[in-house]
């Protein structure tokens, strides 16, 4: 089989890992680097695609989905999933169409500072519209310390949103989820008592975490209103146990495995094989 890979860094770890993972599992790996596509003619025949995209390379990204989706080639993510959960408004915005619990999420514009931030306990969350990796996220803990960091941050040309604060002690649960069930899941606490991010990539730990039917039930109703088989979701859970999902990723990190100690990419294999086989 020939499987895709829609990816921008060609020289991460997480890049080494599928590549590898495709050969070993006796495919052929095409590298489909997006920042080098200019249009449809340069995509080659694949039978599959495993699917990496970032802000940075969001729309290109969404474009070549949409070229294999018309040729009904399998993914371990979709066009319209990749869109949605790249801006957190239009995540806010899913999870609140489809009953699923999250923080409440609010857009914030030059022109409507004030009343959004009025509309918030304090402290609240100020959030890049499009980030990764904790990268973006602020907390402000005054209507006058949000009312500034919106101010500098629209200096910047930057869409931003203000968010319920959750209090969980720097804490959450990151959740692979291949078809439809939890592939593997891991608690993350963040680097410091001070510091109320917990992404691995800014230094928060990873530890195991077993699921139990609350989350299974969760992640089941997330996939759900989803075009996307593999997802990667952030969950945190307040100080009574209440779950609110933060985001979902269409391109989980690798981190996860090393704590989990599953081989995630396999179970992406797997699911494109099953795929492919069925027709």
């Amino acid at each position: 089989m020939r499987i895709g890979f829609v990816t921008r860094g060609v020289d991460s770890v997480a890049f080494e890992k599928i590549t590898r993972t495709i050969k070993a599992r006796g495919h052929d790996c095409i590298v489909i680097n997006s920042d080098h596509i200019l249009n449809t003619e340069d995509l080659p025949d694949v039978d599959a695609l495993i699917v990496r995209s970032s802000p940075a390379n969001q729309a290109r990204v969404i474009d070549i989905c949409r070229y294999y989706e018309a040729k009904n080639i399998p993914a371990t993510t979709s066009s319209e999933s990749i869109g949605v959960f790249g801006d957190k408004l239009l995540t806010s915005l899913h999870f609140e169409e489809n009953n699923i619990p999250s923080p409440i999420t609010r857009a914030v514009s030059i022109d409507n500072v004030d009343m959004v931030c009025k509309q918030f306990q304090y402290p609240v969350i100020i959030k890049l519209a499009r980030g990764s990796q904790g990268k973006g996220v602020v907390i402000a803990e005054s209507l006058r310390s949000a009312r500034s960091v919106c101010d500098a941050l629209f200096e910047l040309g930057c869409s931003l949103i203000a968010q319920e604060y959750i209090e969980a002690h720097g804490t959450d649960v990151r959740f692979v989820v291949v078809d439809g069930v939890i592939a593997s899941s891991m608690r993350r606490k963040s680097s410091s008592d001070d510091e109320f991010r917990s992404n691995i990539s800014i230094g928060g730990r990873g530890y195991e975490y077993t699921p139990n039917e609350v989350d299974t039930e969760l992640m089941r109703r997330i996939y759900e209103s989803t075009n996307s088989a593999v997802m990667g979701v952030d969950v945190i859970y307040d100080t009574t146990g209440k779950a609110y999902v933060l985001e979902v990723n269409t391109s989980p990190g690798l981190h996860i495995m090393e704590v989990s100690g599953i081989d995630n990419v396999s179970k992406y294999i797997d699911y494109l094989e099953s795929k492919v086989s069925h027709g």
